[in-house]
């Protein structure tokens, strides 16, 4: 090669060199990015599960705060979708292709390039040192910012003291050798560089299937949030047509019995009626009087239009003992006359036999003192609850 070339191939070289460095800079600090978008992910990745857990068990407590959650999980599935997408667009194959273009013309130029050799030691030195320092910001991964600032001032000097070594033309022969280090060492960056690139690709192949489990999560939870307003609502629905049966019942019963002597209506959850002996039934006996008839006729009326499942007479007496047959004692006599109403009851169409229940309280369950004649006169009674 003549003294007229040299000059031609050392700058080609250089040229070369200064593309093929300036296309490794630009891969790592793209892999610099990439890294930091990727811990980004995973860090946001491991607040929204945790987000996530809590919202579900807040699920069961407020069904309104988990629609909202599940609005919000929405969107950031969607921004993560966005993200995957945006990330495997990144290392394409066109700039695989360019590099292992570069480094195969780097090849046939070093090659042709017989002459380099032997001023750029310290070079390869501070390169192997580069190498160490990628080789150490792939292991330890708290320290892979430092380490890649640190690879990128070395590698901008690498490329200044090229320019400087293309100006000395009795240093063309050391160039080669250094510059089969550099290939080397920049064939090495490219091998890691892919192997980055294949871990970033199973670390987003690994949150796409944590993606698709949250979904399913997700998915899960809806379909619980929607079972349990669906839950709520019947059992709104069945409370709200308890009340305004229970409402309408009271409203009924006390309406039907205004101003009546005898008979007291006691409105709640479950209505009494309450039925004064000496009124009811005819005196000393268990047989029903008249006026008792008239009024077990009106309440029949009143049971026939209203909705319930099940009534519970209860007799009571005073505490004076029982002396007339066949009575055994105030159990004997408040169980035959809560028996003989609801006998009577159960005769009437559309009052269910089966949805009677009579018992007996005797003298245990006073509505007023005993010391009294109106107050012995008032605990002498027969009880109508009526349970919806």
């Amino acid at each position: 090669m003549t003294m007229h070339t040299r000059p031609y191939f050392r700058l080609s070289l250089t040229a070369v060199l200064a593309l093929f460095l300036s296309g490794c800079l630009f891969q790592v600090r793209q892999l610099k990015t990439e890294n930091a978008m990727l811990e980004q992910r995973v860090l946001q990745h491991q607040q929204d599960l945790e987000s996530a857990e809590g919202q579900v068990r807040a699920c069961r407590r407020d069904i309104a705060a988990l629609d909202e959650a599940i609005a919000a999980k929405d969107a950031e599935i969607a921004s993560l979708r966005e993200r995957e997408a945006a990330t495997r667009r990144v290392m394409t194959e066109a700039q695989k292709s360019q590099a292992e273009a570069l480094v195969t013309d780097m090849q046939e130029r070093v090659e042709r390039e017989n002459e380099l050799r032997l001023q750029v030691e310290e070079l390869a030195a501070k390169l192997e040192m580069a190498e160490n320092d990628k080789r150490l910001l792939e292991s330890q991964r708290q320290e892979k910012h430092a380490l890649a600032d640190e690879l990128l001032d070395k590698l901008e000097e690498s490329a200044d003291r090229i320019d400087e070594m293309a100006l000395q033309a009795d240093g063309i022969r050391a160039e080669r050798d250094d510059a089969r280090a550099e290939r080397d060492d920049y064939r090495r960056q490219l091998q890691a560089a892919e192997a980055g690139s294949q871990e970033a690709a199973a670390q987003m192949e690994d949150l796409s299937t944590q993606l698709r489990d949250r979904e399913k999560e997700l998915a899960a939870a809806r379909r619980e949030a929607e079972e349990a307003k669906a839950k709520i609502a019947e059992k709104s629905r069945i409370d709200e047509e308890s009340a305004a049966a229970r409402k309408s019942f009271n409203e009924s019963v006390a309406a039907a019995f205004a101003n009546t002597a005898g008979v007291e209506v006691v409105s709640g959850d479950e209505p009494r009626v309450v039925l004064v002996s000496d009124t009811l039934f005819q005196t000393g006996t268990v047989l029903l009087s008249d006026e008792g008839l008239a009024v077990l006729q009106r309440i029949a009326a009143v049971l026939g239009e209203q909705q319930w499942s099940r009534l519970v007479i209860e007799g009571h007496t005073d505490n004076t003992p029982v002396r007339n047959m066949p009575f055994v004692d105030n159990w004997d006599l408040a169980a035959a006359r809560a028996a003989t109403v609801a006998r009577w009851l159960a005769s009437r169409p559309g009052v269910s036999a089966s949805a009677i229940t009579a018992t007996s309280h005797a003298y245990f369950d006073p509505r007023a003192s005993n010391d009294t004649a109106d107050g012995r006169r008032r605990n002498r009674r027969v009880e109508i609850v009526v349970i919806p």
